[in-house]
């Protein structure tokens, strides 16, 4: 409790209970009449009610500055609280209706403390009904409301001044009477007219759930009752239980009446707007809890990806029968020839397990291709023989599930009464069927996404091992400078180069191609590699190494992969070289002024055993002069293709090397590197390609 509504609350007690001694003060010296009695009575019943008021006044403020967001369930409370307080006074009026209770203001001090107590009990419920009044007004405000309650609370001003004219000018003549009578009548219609103006929102009514329409329709009925019953009571002295009520405690019984007219016309009003929207009441929420369900399952479409279709599809069950207010469903999927129950409410899995048993009923809603409303199970004979056990399912809606590729499942929703589904139930029904597409494709694209994502992660990974294995820098080989490049059709592929020291200290060039590509070829590329280093220690020519490679693979690897090879070796300290070739693409030899194309015999490896292989190779012997270059690659070199299908060629590679005189060898393959990529423009590579040039300086 906060600081000033503490000294609010203290000051009132301690004002009331100077109030009760001094009236028993003035009840033992017999001035219980009197103008002294008046003033007293007065002045302390204002002071009472004022300091009440700032208590309540506070609670007012302190509440508005929160903020809060007021519910239905808030307001429900706040108007059972004023009814109880209301129904205790009117317990009273009904009690006291059959005495005279005007001798308890003067017959003895317990009947004086009584009184007393019972005019403290007065102004917490008139305090009660303003503030619930003010409070309630406030929170439902429009662009006047702000202007309508400082008016009401000038008006009640006005009407206690009015009140106190007529206690401290008992001797007004009959026209100051009627006057005063007169405009207390039009100060108490208008005080009417301002409060039902200033009630304008009700349409916050309308929005309340069906079950609250109910509570409140009753509560606020009691209510008005109330409010009008009391006001009748507190606009006349002369009613029993407020007998004497008017000279000991002035000003209180009119603002008790005044805070029942507010409190009345504002749920009367209330009331009204209530009365008028029950009747469509189920309508507005089924149509609210339609759009409302709807607005969930967009929301479930959008987190589709991240759910399995389990959750899915029994988030998309339970607001299906939600937005139909149906009895019960099931859902079924359908994997492969398997029927799953994926979600059951108000039916057990067992029965339907049972029905799938018995009847294999999954096939007849198999044979449902569109939604279908069932108004009566009774009039389907198949289907009423199957469910003939099962007494909740009368009718039913059946929605079948699928994906662009396939039948997922089947929703069932059924009620226990014949021809309740109708067909609004349906047309929502169906939008949750095909936003159970949208959502079942959506988690397959995101999951093939994914899928594709981590491929290419993992391709990417290969990538860089298999990089890995080719060499990040060739060796300087004494008398020649060596260049090459090699980029996979694919994140990975089969195309391979190395250079290698052979037995007798010889260094030795190769390239290989292993048919096909991607995973495959880069497996068996790997398997080359671990070959070629173990069987370079053995050899001491390219004819030799490329004969044992072949011994090696041969009946190793699947029949439909081969592996094309060339090798070259480096004759030490002179000009020439030994070349051997297994089936590849010719050596291009880049003499002063033409180029040579260089097939020495040979089959690729893996293709015959060892006897035939080397009857079929044989290795050539060239010399190179200062600036000759000689080229091995690849034959998704001569294929690269560009947008129009047009492949690079062979004689296109030669010409780049036949015009440009001058270029060394790595000169020469950036050159014929740019090249490629300018012919290709924005296509993809069909095959690996790897080019390798050795310049004799």
């Amino acid at each position: 409790m906060s600081k000033n509504k503490l000294i609010f609350l203290v000051t009132g007690i301690i004002i009331f209970l100077v109030r009760l001694a001094g009236d028993l003060l003035l009840y033992s010296l017999d001035f219980i009449k009197g103008s002294t009695a008046v003033y007293w009575h007065y002045s302390t019943t204002l002071l009472i009610m004022l300091s009440f008021s700032a208590y309540y006044f506070s609670i007012f403020l302190e509440k508005d500055k929160t903020k809060k967001e007021l519910t239905g369930d808030d307001f429900f409370n706040s108007l059972y609280q004023n009814f109880v307080l209301s129904l205790i006074i009117l317990l009273l009026v009904i009690f006291f209706s059959f005495k005279d209770t005007s001798a308890l203001f003067r017959r003895s001090y317990v009947g004086l403390i009584l009184a007393d107590f019972f005019f403290l009990y007065v102004v917490i419920v008139t305090l009660n009904n303003f503030h619930f009044t003010y409070r309630w007004l406030w929170y439902r405000r429009h662009k006047l409301t702000k202007f309508y309650l400082t008016l009401l609370s000038f008006l009640i001003l006005i009407l206690s001044v009015n009140y106190s004219v007529k206690i401290f000018l008992p001797n007004l003549n009959k026209i100051g009477v009627q006057w005063l009578d007169i405009s207390s009548t039009v100060l108490f219609v208008l005080t009417a007219l301002i409060t039902f103006l200033t009630n304008k929102k009700t349409h916050w009514m309308a929005e309340l759930p069906r079950s609250q329409k109910s509570k409140f329709f009753w509560i606020m009925m009691l209510n008005v009752i109330i409010a009008i019953k009391l006001l009748m009571e507190t606009k006349s002295a002369d009613t029993m239980v407020f007998a004497g009520f008017e000279r000991f405690y002035p000003l209180a019984l009119q603002m008790l009446s005044v805070s029942f007219l507010l409190y009345g016309i504002y749920l009367f009003r209330l009331f009204m707007s209530l009365l008028a929207v029950i009747p469509s009441s189920m309508i507005v929420e089924k149509k609210s809890s339609e759009i409302s369900s709807l607005a969930y399952l967009n929301k479930i479409v959008a987190e589709a990806p991240n759910n399995s279709k389990k959750v899915l599809i029994d988030q998309v069950t339970n607001l299906a029968l939600q937005a139909s207010s149906a009895y019960g469903a099931w859902t079924e999927i359908y994997e492969s020839d398997n029927v799953y129950i994926n979600t059951c409410v108000n039916i057990n899995p067992e029965n339907i397990s049972e029905l799938e048993k018995n009847y294999r009923i999954s096939e007849f809603f198999k044979r449902v291709s569109t939604p279908v409303l069932i108004e009566s199970v009774h009039e389907y004979r198949d289907l009423s023989k199957m469910l003939s056990h099962l007494t909740a399912i009368k009718s039913m809606i059946i929605i079948p599930l699928n994906s662009s590729q396939m039948r997922e499942g089947t929703l069932i929703v059924f009620d226990s009464e014949d021809f309740s589904l109708e067909a609004d139930d349906l047309k929502i029904l169906t939008a949750f069927g095909d936003n159970v597409k949208i959502a079942l494709d959506n988690s397959r694209l995101v999951k093939e996404s994914i899928e594709k994502e981590r491929f290419r992660n993992e391709m990417i990974l290969a990538r860089n091992m298999q990089q890995k294995l080719l060499p990040q820098t060739l060796p300087l080989i004494p008398g020649y400078k060596v260049s090459a490049f090699s980029i996979p059709a694919t994140e990975v592929g089969g195309d391979y180069y190395d250079l290698v020291i052979l037995k007798n200290g010889k260094q030795c060039i190769l390239i290989g191609d292993v048919s096909g590509k991607g995973i495959s070829a880069a497996f068996y590329m790997a398997q080359l590699k671990g070959v070629v280093l173990s069987e370079a220690l053995e050899s001491e020519s390219a004819q030799e190494l490329l004969s044992k490679i072949n011994y090696v693979l041969y009946g190793k690897i699947e029949s439909q992969i081969f592996v094309t090879m060339s090798a070259i070796t480096f004759e030490n300290e002179s000009n020439k070289l030994i070349l051997a070739r297994a089936g590849h693409m010719p050596f291009l030899i880049k003499r002063e002024n033409y180029v040579e194309e260089l097939i020495p015999k040979g089959i690729g490896i893996g293709l015959a055993g060892k006897s035939i292989f080397d009857k079929h190779i044989r290795q050539t012997e060239i010399t190179l002069k200062e600036h000759d270059t000689v080229i091995m690659f690849t034959d998704g070199l001569n294929e690269v293709r560009n947008t129009d299908g047009t492949e690079f060629g062979m004689k296109r590679i030669i010409e780049i090397v036949e015009h440009n005189n001058g270029l060394d060898s790595e000169e020469l393959t950036k050159l014929l590197k740019n090249k490629v990529r300018e012919f290709a423009e924005s296509s993809d590579y069909h095959d690996d390609m790897t080019f390798i040039s050795i310049t004799k300086i």
